[in-house]
């Protein structure tokens, strides 16, 4: 007989290796299940704040925007709204917003699991909008196609 043998104390006889298996496989097990949860807590929310931060962009550039600062003001409202919406585990990040005659940029960064320590899962969500004149744009196309059709293209 090559195997070593314990005696329990219900009379039954069993193999040391399955006690010793279970020492090490069940923390691995339960080890690999909690950072899988970590890992996607973290893709949520950076995934989240990342959808939010262009759609607080896309707002800042909205069409009845007259200044900078009101496009400023609405995507400042707009993220605050998104901060308060999300619902997973997390710090509220910082949002940064910046708003000129280009466009809109607006950035998030934060914490995604608050147990561990902010250097160990931080994320950052940025996005940028430019902001779009249509008349400009079609004033452009207009004299490009004048161009072309005395040039006789």
């Amino acid at each position: 007989m090559d195997r070593k043998y314990k005696k329990q104390k219900s009379g039954k006889w069993c193999s040391a290796v399955v006690v010793v298996e279970a020492a090490v496989i069940v923390p691995m097990a339960v080890m690999m299940t909690v950072l899988l949860i970590i890992m996607i807590f973290y893709v949520h929310n950076r995934c989240w704040y990342q959808c939010a931060a262009y759609e607080c962009a896309i707002v800042g550039n909205g069409r009845q925007i007259i200044s900078e600062s009101e496009g400023r003001m609405q995507a400042a409202m707009q993220a605050e709204e998104r901060i308060r919406d999300q619902v997973m585990p997390g710090t509220p990040p910082q949002k940064a917003i910046d708003s000129d005659h280009s466009g809109t940029s607006v950035s998030f960064s934060g914490q995604s699991y608050p147990l561990f320590g902010r250097e160990l899962v931080p994320f950052t969500a940025k996005a940028d909008v430019e902001r779009v004149n249509p008349e400009k744009v079609l004033r452009m196309r207009r004299a490009a196609l004048a161009v072309k059709d005395e040039l006789g293209g």
